[in-house]
Order: structure tokens, then sequence, then C-alpha cells
């Protein structure tokens, strides 16, 4: 039984909503993400992928470089450049979007984040955002403005689905089995810290980003979600190893709504020994913030209400970049840099 509601923490913070859903091509708003149970057979989409000027920066402090697992790639003369990279994969040819430091150095292990789109959502609309339906309004999910060329960051293409739609339907484990792929190829390449690699997504990114939390917890350190729902394949009963959990979700979310997103972060935080608890609600045009206790590993869970996504309103709380009111930027990314670079 959940025990008594906990003090939240945050600001207020108005809501916007975006969304990657299945039926409606990129460019055209979605308004209904594709059922859990389906496992619609994918063609490959392959999007026009620009590679976008390197993002602007602000100030981080690296963790201990002492601390990190070098990948078999430290030390070697990189064959993998910057841009778009095909590989093999499930007998098909996949796609992705590499992005390394301007200064990268092969002795130095990098953090890693891989980034998922949406439905409808492309590599481009993550790396040269806005998309149409403006489902996130910064580079790489907003890291780009904050990780002082200190990150690797990696952009999957989803597979086509029925709708039509673009994303990670991920059956028989082939979006998971791409992921791996991927790793591999960067990790034998490039210089990386094995202990520190991520996953981030909204939508069916941020199913995706669940999957890989749940049958891949030995190869990412943390999984960072916005607007989730186990729609990749992937079922609560297969998350059985505590990882660290990031999830922010807007009270109104018509797409994956907010009882969907408890039962996500109910299942990470029983998963990780947290204590029972439900997240107090947040304040109108407001968000608020909670840390659980007693966990065997960091689990923080963020709510938002108030201000629909003034590009496709009918979406309200389904979007990733809330804003606080009378505010340009998102609260979010600051979020979840901060919980990604505590490791």
């Amino acid at each position: 039984m959940p025990a008594p509601e906990s003090a939240a923490e945050g600001s207020g913070a108005a809501m916007e909503s975006g969304t990657p859903v299945a039926g409606v091509p990129e460019g055209e708003p979605a308004t209904q993400l594709a059922p859990p149970a389906a496992e619609p057979n994918g063609g490959e989409s392959n999007p026009s992928m620009l590679d976008p000027a390197p993002p602007t920066t602000v100030m981080e402090t690296p963790p201990d470089p002492s601390a990190a697992v070098p990948s078999a790639g430290c030390g070697k003369a990189r064959s993998l450049a910057d841009g778009n990279h095909t590989l093999a994969s499930g007998g098909m040819n996949r796609t992705y979007l590499l992005r390394t430091p301007a200064d990268y150095d092969n002795t130095h292990p990098y953090r890693v984040v891989f980034m998922f789109h949406w439905n409808y959502g492309s590599v481009n609309a993550i790396v040269n955002p806005p998309d149409a339906d403006h489902n996130t309004d910064r580079p790489f999910y907003g890291f780009g403005d904050l990780t002082d060329n200190k990150t690797i960051f990696v952009v999957p293409q989803g597979l086509a689905i029925p709708g039509p739609g673009a994303g990670w339907a991920n059956p028989n484990n082939r979006d998971v089995d791409f992921t791996d792929a991927m790793l591999d190829a960067i990790t034998s390449d490039l210089c990386i810290d094995n202990s520190r690699v991520f996953t981030t997504g909204f939508s069916f990114g941020a199913g995706m980003s669940i999957a890989l939390a749940c049958v891949r917890p030995d190869k990412f350190r943390a999984a960072v979600v916005y607007e989730p729902g186990f729609i990749s394949g992937v079922t609560s009963a297969q998350c059985t190893t505590a990882i660290p959990f990031f999830q922010s979700h807007g009270v109104d979310d018509p797409v994956l709504n907010y009882k969907t997103g408890l039962s996500v972060i109910d299942t990470f935080s029983a998963v990780n020994g947290c204590t029972a608890m439900t997240p107090a609600m947040p304040p109108q045009n407001g968000h608020s913030c909670v840390s659980y206790e007693g966990c065997s590993v960091p689990t923080r869970f963020c709510n938002f209400s108030g201000e629909g996504n003034p590009f496709t309103t009918s979406l309200q709380g389904h979007y990733p970049v809330p804003k606080d009111p009378g505010q340009t930027a998102s609260w979010v990314p600051p979020e979840a840099w901060s919980f990604i670079t505590q490791f």
C-alpha cells in the first residue's frame, strides 16, 4: 500500500505538450499512440538527417576520470566520424547520427547518451529542432546546451510503423539488438566510459529507453524519460534489476496518460527498493519534483500542469520541455542533466 504523499520539490512551471504518436506523418500533429500490445511490422524509415553545427555549451564539472571504465577504443585512432552512419542489424540497414566533442581526445573516456525520438519524429527533429509539432526546441533534448563538450551523443532512427509513423515497436527485441550493435561499434572505435552510458527519449522514445533499462541494465547507467509507457515490446515484469531512473510526466497528458506514467515510476521505484509513495500533484501552472527515499539507486520523478503546447494544443501535457510561466527555457533539461551528471 502506498505511503502518504510526500512533499514535492519544485517551482511553478507551465506545461507544454508536443508528441510522437502513431498515425500521422512527421509534421502533422499526432493525437493517439499505437496501443502497447501492437507489434507493427516495420519497413525502414530513412528521412533526411542533417548534420547540424556543434551545440552551444555551458560549463560542467566532469566526473573524476579515475572512476571511468575505458572502452576498447581508448588510445586508438578513430574511424567513426561525426555524422550519419549505417550498420546492419536484424537483416536490414539501420541508421544513426554520431556527435562527439569538437576537441575529441582518444585518451579521455567520454560519457555517452543515446537519444530516441518520438513517433513521427526523426534524427533531424532531435538535432535540428524544432520539428513541425515543436516536440523539442533545443538540440539533443536541450542537453546540447549543457554538456560543455564532455559528452558523445548517439541519435538512432526508428523504423516505419503502420500509421504511418516511425518509432520503436521493438518486436522480438529488434530495436534492442540495434542498440547493442550501435554500442558495440562505438565502444570498439571511440574512447567512451563504459560505466557512464545513458538512454533518454520522449513518448515512443521513452518507451524504448524503458525497454533498455529493463533488459540492458548491465549496459546503461541510468534512464531519463519524458512521458513514458511500456510500449516498446517490454513489460514491467521484465524489469528486475535496479537502475537509476528519472521521469517527468504531465498530469493532463492525453496520449500516455498520467496514470500510465505513475505505473512506470511505481515499477522502477519498486525495483530500486524505494519507499512506496504517491508523488504529490503539482501546482496549477507549475511543476514539482521529488527524489524517492530508501532507494538502492537514485530515483526521481517530476510532474507538471497548466500550459499546453502552443503549437499543438490538443497534446497538453504530452511534452518533453514544459516551461515555467514567463520563461523561454524549460526546467526539464537542467533537472535531467543534473540527474545524469551525478554519476
